[in-house]
Parts: C-alpha cells; sequence; structure tokens
C-alpha cells in the first residue's frame, strides 16, 4: 500500500526541460575528413615568370651546346668509341652545370620559387614518382604496337642507341646509362616541360603542349619520329595537371626501358648462313644488313651486305678460283678494282692474313685508300680459299678511319670464327 503511493519514474529517467522560448540548437559538427594533398601545380599568375628568352637560351647552350662544343674541339678521334666516351664525360659536366643554373635562375629570378619550374615539394614525392615511372612504362606498352605495324614486325633501335650500346666501351657504356636515365630525363624536363613549359602556359596552355611537343620532338632527330612524339605528346599532356617530378620520373622510366631492350637486342650476334651452306658467319647485333650490294662488283654471286652503326660497310662475294691459287684470285680482283674509282695502287698488300690458317684455307688482303665526302675511308678485301675449292669467299670492309679499330676489331673476331666448309 505505501509502495503504491511513491511515484514510479519513466526508465530512462525524467525527460529533459523545455527549452525557454527563443532557444536554437546548435547544429552537430560535422566531421572533417583528412586535407587531400592537391596533385594539380599552381599555375604562376600572369607576370610571375620572369623567365625570358635569353634565359632559356642560356639553359640551353650549357646544357646542350657547351657539351657538344667540348666533344668536338677535345674528344679524341682516333676510334669512335674514345669519341663516344669522351662526349659522355662532357655531357655529364654540362649536365651538372645546368642543373646549378636553374638552381641559380630559380633564387634570383624567381625568389626560389619553384613552381615556376612546376616542382612541388608539399606533394607525396614517392608516390609522384612511382605513378610517373608506371606512366613512362604505359607510353612504352603502347609504342609497342605502333613500332610493330611499322617495321613489319620487328623492334629496331634508333641509330642513336645502336650507336652507343653498339660502339661504346664498357666505362662508356656506364656514362650512356648515366646519360641516358637520370641526366637527360632532369635536364629535358626541366627545359621543356619546366621552363618553356610554363613561360607558353601563362598564355595557352594548349600552346605549351604543342610547341613543347614539336620542340622536344625535333631535337631528337627529326620532326615525325613516333616514339618521341608519342613521348613529347604524353609528357606535355601531364604536365597540365602534374608536377615535374612526374614527368621526370616517366621519362626515365621510359629511357631506361629503352636501354635494356637495346642491350637484349644489340648485344650479342647473329649467324648468316648462305643457302648452299659453304659458310657461316656470326656477326654483331648491331650490324644491320642492307639491301644494296655495297663495294666494288666481283665476278660472281652477292650473299650479304651489312652496315654499322658507326658507319662502316662489309659485303661477302664469291667468285671463282683462279689457278686454284688465292694469289692469282686476288689478282685478278686487283685488277677489278683498277676499273673502279679506287683506281691505282694499293695503300698496303696483297699480304697473307692469317684468319683461317688453322682450318687449311689461304687468306690473303689488300687495302686501298680513299676519300669520299672528305672522310678517308680504309677499303679492305679478303679472298679466302680453302684446298680444293672452285669459288673463293671475297669479303670486302669499308670503314671510316675513326671506326676502323673498333669496328676492325669486331670484323675480325667475326672472321675468326667463321665456319667456312669449302
Amino acid at each position: 500500500m505505501a509502495d503504491s503511493l511513491v511515484p514510479r519514474l519513466p526508465r530512462g529517467g525524467l525527460p529533459p526541460p523545455p527549452p525557454p522560448p527563443g532557444y536554437v540548437a546548435p547544429r552537430s559538427p560535422v566531421p572533417e575528413s583528412p586535407p587531400r594533398i592537391q596533385l594539380t601545380p599552381i599555375q604562376p599568375k600572369r607576370g610571375e615568370i620572369r623567365w625570358r628568352w635569353r634565359h632559356l637560351w642560356l639553359f640551353g647552350a650549357v646544357a646542350f651546346g657547351l657539351p657538344e662544343g667540348l666533344a668536338a674541339a677535345f674528344a679524341p678521334r682516333e676510334r669512335i668509341s674514345e669519341f663516344l666516351d669522351g662526349a659522355m664525360y662532357f655531357q655529364i659536366v654540362g649536365y651538372l652545370l645546368a642543373v646549378l643554373l636553374a638552381v641559380h635562375m630559380v633564387r634570383k629570378l624567381q625568389n626560389g620559387d619553384w613552381t615556376t619550374l612546376g616542382i612541388r615539394w608539399d606533394v607525396n614525392l614517392r608516390r609522384e614518382v612511382a605513378h610517373g615511372a608506371a606512366f613512362g612504362l604505359l607510353l612504352l606498352g603502347i609504342w609497342f604496337p605502333i613500332s610493330f605495324a611499322l617495321s613489319g614486325g620487328e623492334i629496331k633501335m634508333d641509330e642513336l642507341m645502336q650507336l652507343l650500346v653498339g660502339s661504346t666501351s664498357g666505362l662508356g657504356l656506364m656514362l650512356a646509362a648515366i646519360v641516358v636515365v637520370i641526366g637527360a630525363p632532369i635536364i629535358e624536363e626541366i627545359y621543356y616541360r619546366g621552363i618553356l613549359y610554363q613561360k607558353l602556359a601563362r598564355r595557352n596552355v594548349w600552346l605549351a603542349l604543342v610547341v613543347t611537343t614539336l620542340l622536344f620532338t625535333t631535337a631528337h632527330g627529326a620532326l615525325l619520329i613516333p616514339a618521341i612524339l608519342l613521348l613529347g605528346f604524353g609528357l606535355a599532356w601531364q604536365r597540365r595537371t602534374r608536377t615535374l617530378w612526374y614527368t621526370m620520373a616517366a621519362h626515365a622510366m621510359w629511357n631506361l626501358a629503352v636501354l635494356i631492350l637495346g642491350l637484349f637486342l644489340i648485344l650479342g650476334g647473329w649467324d648468316f648462313t648462305p643457302a648452299d651452306g659453304v659458310y657461316t658467319m656470326r656477326l654483331p647485333k648491331s650490324w644491320e644488313r642492307t639491301e644494296v650490294p655495297v663495294g666494288m662488283a666481283v665476278p660472281s654471286g652477292f650473299d650479304l651486305a651489312v652496315t654499322t652503326p658507326s658507319g662502316s660497310l662489309m659485303s661477302i662475294t664469291r667468285m671463282p678460283v683462279v689457278g686454284g691459287s688465292a694469289h692469282k684470285t686476288m689478282h685478278l680482283l686487283m685488277k677489278e678494282v683498277e676499273k673502279t674509282p679506287l683506281g691505282g695502287a694499293p695503300r698496303s698488300g696483297p699480304e697473307g692474313h692469317d684468319h683461317l690458317y688453322d682450318k687449311g684455307a689461304e687468306s690473303l688482303r689488300v687495302v686501298y685508300g680513299v676519300e669520299e665526302g672528305g672522310t678517308r675511308l680504309a677499303v679492305n678485301f679478303f679472298v679466302l680459299v680453302r684446298p680444293g675449292s672452285s669459288t673463293a669467299l671475297v669479303l670486302n670492309f669499308i670503314c671510316p678511319e675513326a671506326a676502323c679499330t673498333d669496328d676492325g676489331t669486331k670484323f675480325d673476331e667475326a672472321m675468326h670464327a667463321l665456319e667456312f666448309s669449302g
């Protein structure tokens, strides 16, 4: 009875008192999302770019013109490989000076504002570089089917890559890797997608895209090189919304992949055997076949013609053996030479050559000298005769004097490895 007189509280306690008149309840705070890093580079406002065209010219002269001039003046010219080694040294020096010049110009002209080059320090650098490298591989993947279509189902390296991989020494190849994979991506991106792009983009982004793409492509050889055109356009397109870190990484990954591919395609050798299987000759991969016979015409069949990245030429023909002797065959060949522009006495020979003595073949060599277009050429003829054979092999090797040592060494290796059954 007493319990029934005690009021019972509702579950959950007493309700809250009513708000006073005019009271407005505060809104519950909305949790803020974490700040996102903006990857789009800040485009400097009109007037913020203080680069002048003379600064662009100065940077290009230090990065590209100075190394080329020093290489032409001081790099050794006796051998192609030595010249390329020297050229790589000077190119690395030019790139280092260009980096120092870019730092100086940003500090002095732009008051340390690196966004005038498209460089941002407030981004996730590791992610930016990784995404850029992936984009470089994507561009290369796009290029592969185009390359197959243009080359008839083959992947071919351009002449510069063939020269760097096929004609440099071991040290030169390491220097070339530094230039191609590190130096060129940094300096060329600063020049084309940095200074030049930002200067043009303040007027019109599409103008910057087109001009930098075309200048980048022409600087690498010709206006319509499909691979470089694709790379230049892809990098310029990404620069609309990406930093220079991104395009540097994409450029470096493209070059690295091409260099590795070039090592597989160019280093090593390939075998040539005529249809009748009389002989087999192993030649460097960088020596490419040509459809046009080189050298002089001899009185028999033409088998093979190749050209080297350094400008040397080699052809293999056959001719009947005269009097069962390599000496008499060579004298007949020399009479044929007298009817050509080479005419006159040879520089040396005919002399014995020891390439095939261990295989029972006679080997003779004669060398002529000729000047063509201001370039001195050594024209070598080799006559190889197996005992009892009615057919002689005639190898004609023509090399510019600067390439004779390097290409001649590889030619000697091919001669030593020649399988000549007779």
